[in-house]
């Protein structure tokens, strides 16, 4: 009897995988599955981004000098195939300022120019079927998430007490107002550093667009989520930041348009992390699950740096990514009436919430303007997140998500829910629960599973309620975030 139902079992698993297993599961190709009414991910035309393996045997230098002569006849007939222009690694500046490091995963992370009339999608599966190969995906593209909007409420009510649904930023500066030695890294359009809000503060790092070490902003929105998270208190003038005192590190990764492409914003991130941000804010967003992108999140976590993105603004049930990655803190957007942002992307993965509709700061040239969208809410939640390690700079990136979920004011069913995740977080009382000698933490979140998602639904179900059969069969499924 007990044999018949480990096979019963077995074969209802063995349904559910062939049920909700993605049709290209030989490969390791990153790709999404959008629902009804999504979007389908954009990429760059005739780019693919490839892996290879630590133990290919190939000589980069020669793949990238020949790319139609490497010596392994799969990878030459298919450089030959998709007529591959140039090979280069994506990570080149990573690469100029590190040279003698050792095993850096960021190595063998490669960018091939196809012909702009090939199939991207069907091109990266089959690169993703080489024996070198750990991944191969489209250069995919990301969206900043913010729109400009006069019509605000009241200028800066996201600082306010939380009777005035604010993060009760004006209460916490009497506890802390951020340290010069708290770096927070702006991956975004560039930062205007000669703003009168922000003069003086700002790092120059690099621009990735251009390739260069410019990161000026010609969009506006790099500016605008910046003066949210550090602009300069209480100087009279313009606006006050959550962080007053932290450093912003200007990372140009999205170009004037209000596009980037995840090779420039893996980049963006990686360098942040190479260059001390302890906390790096991601205000965009877009479909597509990039492996390059996530290795570089897990590299930085793995830094402990703490890492917000937004969860999009298509008021639809899925986040973003890079959001719906594990290790990075998910955020969505409140209105001035302390209700979800009708714009506001929704879905399991969302962590906290944050003011994000009609937010005034700081643009080029000594403007200000009020815009709204979870790119406004995002940099509320790095700015605390700023305040929590210039109190206590010895945190890891965990202890820090901790301190903003459980310090969060729930809102909407009680507990963690998809429209608010654990709640708007409250700077006042992050701060207070954060502590000093003789201060206890509130336990860390559970430990996030790998990208490829956990084995979930009947099997796992199954096998829990029956102790165990004696079976074992393992599922890989997908994460179920997904762009609107």
């Amino acid at each position: 009897m007990e044999d018949f139902v480990g096979r019963f079992i077995g074969f209802l698993c063995l349904v559910e995988m062939l049920l909700f297993l993605p049709p290209f599961a030989w490969g390791q190709v990153s790709q999404s599955r959008p629902a009804a009414g999504v979007q389908r991910p954009k990429f760059v035309p005739g780019e693919i981004i490839l892996k290879l393996k630590e133990e290919a045997r190939i000589s980069k230098q020669k793949l990238i000098e020949q790319p139609s002569d490497t010596g392994l006849r799969t990878l030459d007939f298919l450089n030959t195939k998709y007529n591959v222009r140039s090979i280069e690694p994506v990570f080149k500046k990573r690469a100029e300022e590190f040279k003698a490091l050792a095993e850096d995963p960021f190595s063998n992370v490669l960018k091939l120019e196809i012909d702009k009339d090939k199939d991207v999608e069907a091109a990266a599966r089959e690169y993703a079927r080489l024996e070198e190969a750990e991944y191969a995906e489209p250069n995919y593209l990301y969206f900043i998430s913010g729109i400009p909007n006069d019509a605000f409420f009241s200028l800066q009510y996201g600082l306010q007490t939380v009777d005035k649904n604010g993060i009760d930023a004006v209460e916490a500066w009497d506890l802390e107002r951020g340290s010069s030695s708290v770096i927070l890294g702006i991956v975004d359009s560039g930062v205007d550093d000669q703003h009168e809000d922000l003069q003086g503060k700002v790092i120059k790092g690099f621009n990735f667009v251009d390739n260069n070490g410019d990161p000026r902003d010609d969009n506006g929105h790099g500016t605008h989520v910046s003066g949210i998270a550090g602009a300069i208190g209480n100087n009279q003038k313009g606006i006050a930041g959550v962080c007053w005192k932290c450093k912003i590190l200007a990372v140009k990764s999205v170009d004037a348009s209000g596009s980037g492409t995840n090779a420039w914003i893996a980049n963006g991130i990686t360098y942040a992390a190479d260059h001390g941000a302890r906390v790096i804010n991601l205000s965009l967003g877009g479909a597509g699950p990039s492996k390059t992108m996530e290795l570089a999140i897990n590299d930085a976590y793995r830094r402990n740096v703490v890492i917000v993105a937004a969860s999009g603004n298509d008021n639809a049930d899925g986040v973003e990514y890079p959001a719906a990655f594990p290790n990075v803190i998910a955020v969505g957007a409140t209105n001035a009436q302390g209700e979800k942002a009708a714009f506001s992307n929704y879905g399991s993965p969302l962590s906290v919430v944050a003011p994000g509709q009609a937010i005034y700061s700081c643009l080029p040239n000594n403007r200000y303007q009020a815009w709204s969208g979870t790119s406004m809410a995002t940099p509320h939640v790095a700015g605390l997140a700023g305040l929590i390690l210039s109190k206590n700079p010895s945190l890891s990136s965990a202890e820090v998500q901790s301190l903003l979920t459980s310090s969060a004011d729930d809102l909407g069913a009680p507990g963690k829910d998809p429209f608010f995740g654990f709640g708007r977080i409250n700077a006042f009382k992050a701060l207070t629960s954060s502590t000093g000698p003789g201060g206890s933490l509130p336990p860390a979140p559970p430990t996030t599973p790998p990208s490829g998602g956990t084995s979930r639904g009947l099997c796992g179900s199954l096998s829990r309620a029956l102790g165990g059969a004696s079976f074992l069969i393992v599922l890989r499924r997908f994460r179920k975030d997904r762009k609107i």
